[in-house]
């Protein structure tokens, strides 16, 4: 084993940037530092626990009489799991479900459950498990990865929707299956490729969700005809493929959508829907294409990335200051009657918001943020109805998370993290004379520059 001076373990990218990366590697003064080795006896689709911190270290003090070694950095855990971009979390106790596969890859954008205790995924990779599958992907409820279920769309997928036996895709790809498809396809669930292929136009398109009523797919994104004909941002077609009358008339895209069953509710960057009428970022309409009085923002251009609905409640998810025109950052609440009323729900993550999901009694945020409030929260957190965030913690090695759904009593997490869980620490730790982690918990604010 190698022995690694401070100079090496932290000025390695040169200047004053010091990182410390490497699974046991931990950067100790004059100590010796093994290198983690997986263990071969584990199979290739099996979560490992990678050893260390899962962030850089920006500094580290001299062993004190002790024999105790301080660290501060831009770290969240120690022992994490090497999970890839996806992970299936308990929504009690953040623990990690080890028996699913690690995604290889980019980043997972999309989850939906599949009605069996599976997953269907999508995203950007390479790899689930052992079994080499692009971009989407089929997680069988016992954690083995389907290999019959393989559309393999050659760029990225946004959104999945299952309707009965058939599983629509919705993304950035132009082939699927070996087949010419623009940014929608749909495969059966036995892994037959279908005729469906509504033709999807614009510049540098993609398609970001769908919902499907009475066998109707309504979906939302960056286009501007459908079959051809005139849609911004939202349109809707048939199971056949057919372009439906339904058409929003919004003047920009729309990034998000949900539905009751009877109201369709839009997010986005739009400034105007129903042909000219102003409505900043969300909007409402009926299956006939109505614009509703549904108006909760009239005051502030906004982007809205996700929407979740509960009860008579609409969560909101995006990147913004004010919305309804009141100071939120990046998430906020409003009522479904009437022209919409602001909550008091208001949460601060300090980055954008790409996905939200909701229980009983919580919502689920995922985006790039590194903190909510004053809790550190790399890319995914747990806040309850009244807006304060739980102790459940992911602990993601990433800020970026993308996609959420909740199936149960769990959480299936996505994003562009490699790691997840773990022994929480925020920022600070301490390692003792035996290399092991000590109980020396502050749990800092922020990340750490400095520790003297």
């Amino acid at each position: 084993m190698r022995k690694f001076t401070v100079r090496q373990l932290f000025l390695m990218r040169g200047r004053q940037q010091r990182v410390f990366s490497g699974v046991l590697a931990l950067a100790l003064i004059g100590f010796i530092v093994p290198t983690f080795v997986p263990s071969p006896a584990l199979a290739a689709n099996q979560l490992q626990v990678r050893l260390g911190p899962n962030g850089e270290v920006e500094d580290l003090t001299a062993a004190d009489a002790n024999g105790i070694r301080y660290m501060g950095g831009r770290f969240t855990a120690f022992n994490a799991v090497e999970s890839g971009n996806a992970a299936l979390i308990d929504g009690a106790t953040a623990e990690v479900d080890m028996t699913m596969p690690k995604i290889t890859g980019t980043s997972v954008k999309t989850i939906i459950s599949d009605g069996n205790g599976g997953y269907y995924i999508g995203g950007v990779f390479t790899k689930v498990g052992s079994v080499t599958l692009r971009n989407a992907a089929h997680i069988n409820s016992d954690g083995t990865v389907d290999a019959v279920w393989n559309p393999s769309p050659n760029l990225e997928v946004n959104s999945l929707l299952l309707v009965g036996s058939t599983v629509y895709m919705g993304g950035s790809f132009t082939n699927v299956g070996g087949l010419t498809r623009n940014f929608l396809a749909a495969m059966t669930t036995s892994g037959a490729m279908t005729t469906w292929a509504p033709l999807v136009s614009g510049s540098t398109p993609f398609v970001k969700a769908m919902i499907e009523i009475s066998g109707t797919i309504y979906f939302v994104g960056k286009f501007t005809s459908v079959e051809s004909t005139s849609r911004t941002g939202a349109a809707a077609v048939n199971t056949s493929g057919t372009l439906q009358s339904w058409n929003p008339g919004l003047d920009q895209w729309a990034y998000a959508i949900v539905t009751d069953g009877t109201t369709i509710y839009l997010g986005g960057t739009f400034g105007s829907a129903g042909g000219s009428t102003a409505r900043k970022g969300l909007a409402a309409f009926d299956t006939a294409g109505t614009l509703q009085a549904w108006n909760p923002n009239t005051a502030t251009s906004v982007t809205v990335n996700a929407l979740a609905l509960s009860g008579s409640n609409i969560y909101v998810g995006g990147f913004f200051t004010s919305i309804g025109g009141s100071a939120r950052k990046n998430l906020a609440a409003f009522t479904t009657t009437g022209a919409g009323t602001l909550g008091s729900w208001a949460p601060s993550p300090d980055g954008e918001i790409y996905a939200l999901a909701v229980d009983v009694s919580n919502i689920y945020v995922a985006g790039s943020f590194k903190n909510v409030d004053t809790s550190i929260r790399t890319g995914l957190a747990k806040i309850d109805a009244s807006g304060v965030v739980q102790s459940w913690d992911v602990s993601a090695s990433s800020t970026s998370g993308y996609a959420l759904t909740v199936s149960s009593t769990n959480i299936f997490v996505g994003g562009n993290f490699q790691t997840v869980g773990g022994v929480a620490r925020k920022g600070l730790a301490a390692i003792g004379s035996d290399n092991a982690l000590t109980s020396w918990t502050p749990a800092a604010s922020s990340y750490v520059r400095s520790v003297v």
